[in-house]
């Protein structure tokens, strides 16, 4: 910007200079226009500030910092108590059950006196009564009960009360005639260096009776303090009478008419010894004709048989073998 003092009025505003700007200012007091050092003095004062421009656009994202190191792990705090109270999802008793690969589920709590039971998949309550079940057969049963045939059979349970651990429960569906063979199927053995010296000690001690529906078989010396074996009487004769040894030891049988006698069973009693007592009735004169197993001494010696009226005679045996009887005959007990 350029101030021209040659100035003195404005006809001399001929061939300005290209970029020039002329400031033409009438002094109002003296009629003139203003003086050069005026005009310096008018172009160094600041006007007023003008109003702010619009803001311009944002700049470019410059680029992103390096990330600093990783500091220092500080040492791992005391291990708590580990106290859980509740696991998500599951009714106040129930039972959390592991139901497939991180999966859990829940159980309802069971009746009164049942108890989980595994079934091979899952678990299901399961009534304490059918640990021995009052419907299985006499082989899945213990029984403790029914000496006579008005004894209720009793089985062993699960007891609830308390210091309990089992106790007996009458079987009302099965009678005692009907269970001969409590004990069928597995076998129970026993194990033990104690000598049985007497009812009370030994492997094994039982307080009452015990009926066997089998052979039984000891190896050693069997002590007792009295011996009774099974005796068939038969009170009335036809013309054949049959002895089963399978059932019977002893025989006692009278004669109301002539019979042949047969024998079952033998083969039973190899080893054994029996009697067989003959007794007329009231009548008497009546014969028997033994079977062709019974052998006599004296090769084959016939028997005098005795016939008197309610005379008693004997026969006693010895069982070689199924077909073989060693017999002797005494006549006429008085």
């Amino acid at each position: 910007m350029t101030i021209r003092n040659d100035l003195t009025f404005l006809p001399h505003l001929t061939n300005p200079t290209v970029g020039e700007t002329f400031f033409v200012v009438q002094d109002s007091s003296v009629g003139q226009y203003i003086t050069t050092d005026q005009a310096r003095n008018l172009l160094n004062t600041v006007g007023p500030t003008g109003p702010t421009g619009p803001t311009g656009p944002t700049g470019p994202t410059g680029p992103q910092g390096v990330i600093g190191p990783q500091g220092v792990i500080g040492p791992q705090g005391p291990t708590g108590t580990n106290t859980p109270d509740n696991i998500k999802g599951g009714a106040a008793g129930s039972i959390p059950i592991q139901r497939t690969t991180s999966t859990t589920s829940f159980i309802p709590i069971g009746p009164a006196n049942y108890i989980l039971s595994s079934n091979g998949t899952t678990a299901t309550w399961v009534s304490t009564s059918t640990i021995f079940s009052g419907t299985a057969n006499t082989a899945d049963k213990v029984y403790v009960g029914a000496l006579t045939d008005a004894d209720p059979i009793q089985y062993l349970v699960m007891a609830v009360g308390v210091n309990d651990y089992i106790a007996e429960k009458a079987d009302g569906d099965l009678t005692y005639t009907a269970n001969i063979n409590l004990l069928s199927s597995p076998r129970i053995s026993i194990t033990s260096s104690t000598v049985a010296i007497s009812t009370v000690t030994g492997a094994l001690t039982v307080a009452g009776g015990v009926g066997i529906g089998g052979d039984t078989w000891v190896r050693g010396i069997t002590k007792s303090a009295g011996f009774a074996s099974s005796q068939q009487t038969i009170s009335s004769t036809t013309n054949t009478t049959n002895l089963n040894f399978g059932l019977y030891d002893h025989f006692y049988i009278t004669l109301t008419s002539n019979t042949t006698f047969t024998l079952s069973n033998a083969g039973n009693k190899i080893g054994s010894v029996g009697h067989i007592v003959i007794k007329q009735n009231a009548t008497g004169g009546w014969l028997f004709t033994k079977p062709a197993e019974m052998k006599t001494p004296l090769g084959g010696a016939t028997i005098s048989q005795v016939t008197v009226a309610n005379s008693m005679s004997v026969i006693s045996y010895y069982v070689v073998d199924a077909s073989t009887l060693l017999i002797n005959y005494l006549g006429n007990f008085a």
